[in-house]
């Protein structure tokens, strides 16, 4: 039984390596000129590799081999390699040669240089816009606020963007601020929102400032202008309301309106409009335009305001619009409807009704003018008429229903009945019979 050999082979290197660059510092994509020359001390058997490290000796990239068997003894042998630093990251590195004997490292020399980033100013792209250049009040501005990095080798660090809105004045109405790390080529897009309000018309200033490092690396101005509110036709919010909503043709209904200023400008001479139209031929009808004139109605400020009316128009749906007029300029504020519907006399059979079977009869009679042959349907108290006989000589009709149909609890001596022509008219009237003598129905 041997014991192995206990020794350590060293290898000592008798080559006579430097390495070199052209330069200390490289922009991005910029070629380094590395030169390396070495002096064997025979007839050499080694290799030498030509890589970029970084300054802990980390492998970035090989850039070249150098067979040294055809190098001659004694005499200094020079070789050059080109690399370009390309989108490499912004730093210090090592331009580094190592020679191997039989696959063992025997020598190594470096050599270091700077890979700078762009220089900060153009190393970023600021961007600002507006989604429109005018905006009426209450209206929300959209403001997109972007930066990107153009440096393909630097990673931008806590970068600050600051978006200010200024009034005409110059002062600041609003400031937002966020912090982002851009790395190479990458884009930070935010959306920032400001809603005009009650600002006094006139052009707005939007700044945008990119901080880097505690400098303001890039500034941007976006302009937009507020518009009177007036021209804008936003300075008026309001309602309008109809009780009744559906009456019969000859009723009266009452209006009623509140209108505020939300706008930017005081209102002077202001007109309130209560108009209703037509919804087929989108004209006022003639005689029903009820005016406010006069009015002064100061940012900030309520009107309130009611009236009745007698309604003989024809039986149909109809648009009750409130709007708002200063000199030529109308401001639409808020709309409703209207349902007019043809009054018909009715008589109730039997007066008195003694059992919950059986029928009734509903005797109708229309106002001349109206063809009552298109008439589709008609219910009285939820009972749908069964049968319907028409008598055209005297415009009236005969409408059959079933008692125990009806369906308007509880059960009394007032009934109701409706119905339709073909041509989408609404008819109402109704009677009252004497006495019930015994309930149709119970809950």
């Amino acid at each position: 039984l041997t014991t192995p050999p206990q020794y350590v082979q060293v290898y000592r290197s008798e080559y006579l390596v430097t390495i070199s660059t052209d330069k200390t510092e490289y922009n991005p994509n910029e070629n380094v000129l590395i030169t390396t020359n070495i002096t064997p001390p025979y007839f050499p058997t080694a290799i030498c590799e030509v890589q970029i490290e970084d300054t802990q000796g980390n492998l970035v990239t090989k850039v070249g081999t150098i067979d040294l068997s055809t190098a001659i003894p004694g005499q200094a042998n020079t070789y050059t390699f080109t690399w370009n630093s390309g989108s490499t990251y912004a730093g210090e590195y090592l331009a580094t040669a190592i020679l191997y004997q039989g696959g063992v490292e025997i020598d190594k020399v470096s050599t270091g240089f700077t890979i700078l980033p762009l220089p900060v100013e153009q190393g970023m792209e600021s961007i600002l816009t507006t989604d429109k250049i005018s905006y009426g009040s209450n209206e929300n501005v959209e403001i997109t606020s972007k930066v990107k990095s153009l440096a393909k080798n630097f990673i931008y660090e806590n970068l600050k963007v600051i978006v200010e809105v200024i009034n005409p004045e110059g002062g600041i109405l609003s400031t937002n601020e966020r912090i982002t790390t851009l790395i190479p080529e990458a884009t930070n897009t935010a959306k920032v929102y400001w809603n005009t309000g009650t600002n006094t018309p006139g052009d707005y200033t939007i700044k945008q400032k990119v901080i880097y490092q505690d400098q303001v690396i890039k500034q941007n101005i976006a302009t937009f202008s507020i518009i009177s509110s007036v021209e804008a036709k936003s300075a008026l919010f309001g309602y309008i309301k109809v009780e009744p909503q559906s009456l019969l043709m000859g009723q009266s209904t009452n209006f009623s309106y509140q209108v505020a200023n939300i706008g930017n400008v005081d209102l002077q001479n202001l007109t309130l409009k209560v108009i209703i139209v037509d919804p087929e031929t989108k004209q006022a009808m003639e005689g029903y335009t009820y005016p406010e004139t006069g009015l002064t109605l100061l940012k900030g400020e309520s009107h309130l305001n009611s009236f009745s009316a007698t309604i003989n128009l024809l039986p149909k749906y109809y648009l009750v619009i409130l709007q708002g007029e200063i000199e030529d300029t109308i401001i639409p504020i808020a709309s409703t409807y209207l349902f007019v519907k043809l009054p018909a006399t009715v008589r109730i059979e039997p007066e008195s009704f003694d059992q919950n079977t059986g029928t009734f009869t509903a005797f109708v009679k229309f106002p001349v003018g109206f063809d009552i042959s298109t008439i589709t349907d008609a219910t009285c108290d939820g009972a749908s008429a069964y049968n319907l006989i028409y008598d055209s000589g005297e415009n009236q009709m005969l409408l059959k229903f079933r008692r125990n149909e009806v369906t308007v609890l509880p059960i009394d001596t007032h009934f109701v009945v409706t119905g339709h022509f073909g041509e989408g008219l609404t008819f109402e009237g109704s009677d009252d019979i004497m006495k019930i003598i015994y309930e149709v129905a119970k809950r």
